[in-house]
């Protein structure tokens, strides 16, 4: 059930929107998240879809996503849910989104994600980076630039998660050196590229087949 402090905001948000008395009508909670509660939830303004969790958690987790998912929508390559909008409802923090049903892949539905996601790595920057952190599942994302893809995949990417699988003794010390072994190897084995806005996170669970049989991405780590 959709906490009552997130129902109260919910209708608080769509009667400014839509008029007033707009409340929640019924709700049903959706599995599949590994950290934050989601559900579906009807109203009279229509049906969405909410994730939520204790702010305490992940303060600004919710906000990033929002952010993310609004930058990948503004350049009109590929599919992502609506940000409706988020928030902080007593103890919890919560982000409402379209809510997008279920289809049945097209006969062409992976050639046309293929050309999507191409277009969508066409747009570039200056650099390599955002000028905003986020996460990365629980763990933060720092996205700080640098000017050669290599040095930005070992000190934003690579290096924050050896160091916190070393520090949790989760991996050897020998496995420690293989990886500063590959950071010395990085700029020959990948090739030079211009900086390429990406999902992040793009996962066989983190998309989905929109209502017209065509690929709709979730759950950003841009």
């Amino acid at each position: 059930m959709i906490p009552p402090a997130i129902q109260t905001e919910i209708g608080s948000f769509f009667s400014r929107e839509y008029g007033t008395g707009i409340r929640v009508l019924s709700s049903s909670g959706i599995g599949g998240g590994c950290i934050n509660d989601a559900a579906w939830f009807e109203t009279s303004a229509g049906k969405f879809f909410i994730k939520y969790n204790l702010a305490s958690r992940y303060p600004d987790m919710f906000e990033k996503e929002a952010l993310g998912l609004k930058l990948i929508s503004g350049m009109g390559n590929i599919r992502v849910p609506e940000v409706v909008f988020s928030g902080t409802a007593g103890e919890y923090t919560y982000l409402v989104l379209e809510y997008i049903e279920q289809g049945t892949r097209r006969r062409d539905f992976w050639d046309d994600f293929g050309r999507s996601l191409a277009a969508l790595h066409r747009n570039s920057a200056k650099a390599f980076g955002l000028d905003l952190d986020n996460y990365m599942g629980s763990l933060r994302q720092s996205n700080r630039f640098h000017d050669e893809w290599h040095d930005f995949f070992i000190s934003e990417r690579l290096e924050p998660l050896v160091k916190l699988a070393r520090d949790a003794h989760e991996i050897s010390s020998a496995t420690v050196s293989s990886f500063e072994n590959l950071y010395l190897r990085l700029p020959d084995i990948i090739p030079r590229e211009q900086p390429a806005l990406l999902h992040g996170d793009l996962w066989g669970g983190n998309f989905m087949v929109a209502e017209e049989g065509k690929v709709c991405l979730i759950d950003p780590a841009i």
